[in-house]
């Protein structure tokens, strides 16, 4: 019987396994840049979990060398001000009442900010809930319409189109997780 979910040609096979670590693999070196700091086609980033100084001073594979130019400045900048300071007695610094002010308006602006992240992530939550019942639900009406029907040909019918809403949550799960684990939903 040729009516089964195998001989379609749409380029899925029901029975294999999708290798997460090489479409991983392949989707982040695709999406590299080489103008990122962390990019590098010379040696690879060792990343040793136990001396996090280590980590830390590593000057290959890390952001130090775009970052310590502004830590140095910064650095003679505090000198500067503060032998100014200490030796002729004059302040350059600023009142602090403006960053009084700052950490109220930024406070406003974090708080904000995490209640909208957390507004979008409960929609897309809810979302994702009606998209499981509504396939649950297509299912149930499709046995439910067709249960007078006990041939092969229904049988076959009901079981293809469960394979295709089964398929249609997986590639909308592999969509979303996209982002994190860099997997292609359509592989």
């Amino acid at each position: 019987d040729d009516n089964n979910d195998d001989d379609d040609d749409d380029g899925y096979d029901d029975d294999v396994a999708f290798d997460c670590n090489q479409s991983k693999h392949m989707n982040i070196e695709r999406l590299r840049q080489e103008d990122s700091p962390f990019y590098s086609n010379q040696r690879p980033v060792i990343y040793e979990g136990t001396s996090h100084l280590d980590v830390i001073c590593q000057f290959h594979g890390s952001v130090w060398k775009h970052v310590l130019p502004y830590c140095i400045v910064n650095v003679i900048w505090t000198y500067a001000i503060s032998y100014l300071v200490t030796e002729y007695q004059t302040d350059i610094t600023l009142p602090s009442t403006g960053h009084r002010f700052m950490v109220i308006l930024v406070s406003f602006l974090v708080v904000t900010r995490v209640q909208i992240t957390y507004n979008r992530f409960v929609e897309a939550r809810n979302n994702l809930g009606e998209c499981f019942r509504s396939s649950r639900e297509l299912m149930h009406n499709i046995c439910i319409l067709t249960m007078e029907s006990d041939g092969p040909e229904a049988k076959d019918w009901r079981k293809y189109v469960a394979v295709r809403i089964v398929r249609m949550l997986r590639i909308t799960i592999a969509a979303i997780e996209f982002n994190s684990k860099g997997v292609n939903p359509w592989n």
